[in-house]
């Protein structure tokens, strides 16, 4: 996973996992790679990840963490091909666990939830304009615009043309548009990921091959989290300090010693259930509880 400097190689390994920590595989490993500063001393400085785009492009990094389609940010692979031409993004399924699986968290199957407000006037006109959107009719032309305007069909998959002025596509796939889809939608799978791929890029062949594999490997393996359908209060009231607490948890026990990680793990898994942790947990069960029993 983390390759050797070669003057015949220049690919970037990358696996599709949930975060950028996800590569924290176990830590005695991650100590090691710290201290031969495999990876970036500051680290945990870095909230925005703008040090780990920057160490990616700039060819210090030679294996790394993030979602399928994050080499693909133009911000990530045009500055790439600047510093190093013939560098290039080698998707890799990481993390094989004790049963010979690369267990991975995907998008549940509806992708977004888009909802009608209670306190709405026009509920009725606001269902019809969505069951509208959602003809595929409307929905291709959402989404892709005019044949020979704003795309062209290339073996059944819509390549996009690049236009300006009132022909311009304000983003990708048009996705603020289109409320019911989160991302391509064509009726078929292989098509929508094929057609997200050309999107993404943007006539690189190449490129377009790496999202196609990067989307497979995302999901091989994959599950869904469990929905819940109801509010977590406790998560409201304790969400944004928990989720503090998580970010310093990481950062503390990758720079531990490994003599002292267990007691340091123990310490902060108490101090984060009695912050709100243990009330979201127990919460959580109760609702799947009823949730299950409901459904019998």
């Amino acid at each position: 996973m983390l390759p050797q400097k070669t003057k015949k190689s220049a690919l970037i390994p990358y696996g599709i996992t949930l975060d950028s920590y996800s590569y924290f595989w176990t830590h005695d490993k991650y100590i090691i790679i710290r201290r031969k500063l495999l990876i970036s001393p500051d680290f945990a400085l870095d909230k925005t990840a703008k040090q780990a785009d920057a160490d990616v492009t700039n060819g210090k990094v030679g294996f790394y963490g993030a979602n399928w389609d994050y080499p693909l940010n133009a911000k990530i692979r045009e500055p790439l091909k600047q510093n190093a031409p013939d560098a290039n993004y080698v998707p890799i399924d990481a993390f094989k666990n004790a049963e010979g699986k690369y267990i991975k968290e995907t998008y549940n199957e509806n992708g977004l939830f888009s909802f009608i407000p209670k306190s709405s006037k026009h509920t009725e006109l606001a269902m019809k304009y969505l069951n509208g959107m959602a003809t595929p009719e409307v929905l291709f032309f959402l989404q892709f615009g005019e044949e020979g305007v704003n795309h062209t069909m290339v073996e059944d998959i819509p390549q996009r043309i690049a236009q300006t002025g009132e022909n311009m596509q304000m983003s990708n796939l048009n996705l603020d548009y289109t409320l019911v889809v989160n991302g391509a939608e064509l009726g078929d799978t292989e098509k929508n990921v094929k057609t997200y791929a050309a999107a993404l890029a943007t006539g690189d062949k190449a490129y377009e091959q790496l999202a196609v594999d990067s989307y497979k490997i995302n999901t091989t393996d994959g599950f869904t989290g469990f929905y819940y359908g109801v509010p977590n209060e406790a998560s409201i009231k304790y969400g944004k300090t928990l989720g503090d607490m998580n970010k310093q948890m990481m950062d503390r026990l990758i720079v531990v010693k490994p003599a002292e990680f267990d007691a340091l793990y123990d310490k902060l898994v108490k101090e984060y259930m009695d912050a709100g942790g243990k009330a979201v947990q127990e919460e959580n069960v109760k609702h799947y509880r009823e949730i299950k029993e409901s459904s019998k």
